[in-house]
């Protein structure tokens, strides 16, 4: 169906544009002081229009932002939809995107604190971000060329394939599973406490203390920063790796290959701690 053209459209009033179907919003601004623009409406693409108003885009259905504008006073953006793309979109806006189902973001900024909780289905292609607690419960997600800067970042998480990427971000993977992490940096205290079922492929690591707590964590062709310290304590973990890291504490079961430099120090505090290092010929 034809799209009906909304064009300069300038938004005060609370709940601007509800439960509205086939528009194509451009060149607008919602500024408030009502809350809650573009709600329960479907088949909506809005182009070229920023938002100051809170809660913009709730309860809605496949609905398109392009080369959007999401303000710090744009609060919670975007909670309860469905089908969801977001291109070219620049958001600076606290506690956005929650229980959203098929979501699709491209070529994005965000910079948002408690952003990206409990998404469901999602694909995310080139995004910068930056969060606290960014990916809490996301379920079902291929990720490309993400650049994250954050804190306690994919905790609760889980079914995620991620490649090309760099994540700067303390406390990341804690109680996931079932994540695979191809060709990327790692970087970050703490990573993957209590998680389990994970998989690193090609990927760099570095930060104190990872893999506590964690099962079945699996490696291919990786590398660990040489000064990684206290790692896989209480861990099972295997694979194959390009250096060792330089000190591990109390593994549970870790056997690994390693192409290059020293073995590490093995601290043993724990009985029945099992491992193995083989350098590869």
């Amino acid at each position: 169906m034809e799209k009906k053209i909304i064009n300069k459209y300038k938004g005060t009033e609370e709940r601007e544009i509800f439960r509205k179907h086939h528009l194509h919003i451009q060149n607008s601004l919602f500024n408030g002081p009502g809350e809650s623009p573009i709600k329960e409406c479907s088949d909506v693409l809005v182009t070229n229009t920023t938002f100051n108003a809170r809660y913009a885009g709730w309860e809605d259905k496949n609905i398109t932002f392009k080369d959007c504008h999401f303000t710090r006073l744009c609060r919670a953006p975007l909670w309860y939809t469905k089908n969801l793309i977001l291109d070219n979109c620049l958001m600076t806006s606290p506690k956005a995107l929650r229980e959203c189902d098929d979501v699709t973001i491209k070529d994005t900024s965000i910079n948002g604190i408690e952003t990206m909780w409990q998404i469901r289905n999602f694909k995310i292609d080139n995004l910068k971000f930056q969060s606290y607690y960014p990916f809490l419960e996301c379920v079902k997600g291929k990720i490309n060329n993400l650049r994250m800067i954050g804190k306690y970042s994919f905790q609760h998480s889980h079914d995620i394939i991620i490649e090309n990427s760099e994540l700067d971000t303390k406390d990341a993977f804690w109680h996931s599973h079932d994540i695979t992490i191809k060709n990327s940096i790692i970087k970050g205290e703490y990573l993957a406490w209590y998680s389990r079922d994970l998989t690193f492929i090609n990927c760099k690591i570095l930060g104190t203390q990872p893999f506590v707590g964690a099962h079945n964590i699996i490696f291919e062709n990786c590398e660990f920063a040489p000064d990684t310290d206290r790692a896989f304590e209480d861990s099972t973990a295997s694979g194959s790796l390009i250096n060792l890291p330089y000190s591990i504490y109390d593994p549970k079961n870790i056997r690994f290959t390693y192409q290059k430099g020293k073995l590490p120090e093995v601290h043993l505090d724990k009985k029945n701690c099992v491992y193995e290092f083989i350098k590869s010929k």
